[in-house]
């Protein structure tokens, strides 16, 4: 007696073979009891040093000795794990390694250089170098000097008398610019006339200026300011009184000066 069936059936018969039965059936067993499959799993990728590895993964870190790989015999070196001993070591403590740093880079030179930051700037004599030989010359410090203005100031003592009198004299030696001459003449009493002379040829005084005081000057003026040129010509200014003082007057005076040579 014959059973029909229909296609569809037919068909899963003929895919349900022996084997795939087997598989089917061994869905009861346990994990842990099924041997791993002679596959390129288990003899290519399922290794024993990977099985190893994952043992490992048990053991304490602390525990694990550095494997024999590059990493322990190139990376990992002596000296750097000296370096990492050392971190726990004072800064104050560790002595210079005998490297290109100190030998090179850390000169004795560069150490005086640092012990010499204690010492005060006002106590440091100038290195004998080029900037004290060649640089910094005798005739650049005088121009440092030229830009500096001296100021002269002084008292004259004016004679009773009608006579002409030199009260101020400047005689320069190198050309300079002249900043005005001041004159106090509140002692005076009497009418002076004041004059200045410019010896121009470099021998004899030539009068260039004149004005009486007080009577040239506004009311209750007792600063005559005198104008002065740049110069290296003497110059002079003088006072005559138109009538005798009686006894002599302190005049004070002062004018500013800065050489132009």
């Amino acid at each position: 007696m014959s059973i029909e069936v229909s296609p569809r059936v037919a068909v899963l018969l003929s895919r349900l073979t022996a084997a795939r039965a087997n598989k089917l059936d061994n869905l009861d067993a346990l994990i842990s009891s099924r041997a791993p499959a002679a596959t390129a799993l288990s003899n290519l990728v399922w290794t024993d040093e990977r099985a190893a590895k994952l043992d490992n993964l048990d053991a304490t870190i602390s525990s694990r000795a550095p494997a024999a790989t590059a990493l322990s015999n190139l990376v990992w070196t002596d000296a750097r794990a000296a370096k990492l001993d050392n971190l726990d070591a004072t800064i104050s403590s560790r002595a210079p390694a005998d490297t290109a740093l100190s030998n090179l880079v850390w000169t004795d030179a560069r150490a005086a250089k640092l012990d010499y930051l204690d010492v005060a700037v006002s106590t440091r004599a100038p290195a004998a170098t080029a900037l004290s030989n060649t640089v910094w010359t005798d005739t650049r410090a005088a121009y440092l000097d030229n830009l500096i203005s001296h100021e002269t100031a002084g008292v004259y003592s004016h004679p009773s008398g009608t006579t002409e009198q030199d009260a101020v004299v400047i005689t320069p030696t190198e050309l300079s610019q002249y900043y005005k001459l001041v004159m106090d003449l509140s002692a005076l009493t009497q009418i002076t006339y004041i004059r200045v002379y410019i010896m121009t040829d470099g021998v004899n005084y030539r009068q260039s200026d004149y004005a009486e005081y007080p009577t040239d000057f506004p009311t209750g003026t007792k600063n005559v300011v005198i104008s002065l040129l740049p110069t290296a010509k003497a110059i002079k200014v003088t006072l005559q009184s138109a009538v005798a003082e009686g006894v002599a007057r302190s005049i004070p005076y002062f004018y500013v000066r800065k050489s132009e040579a």
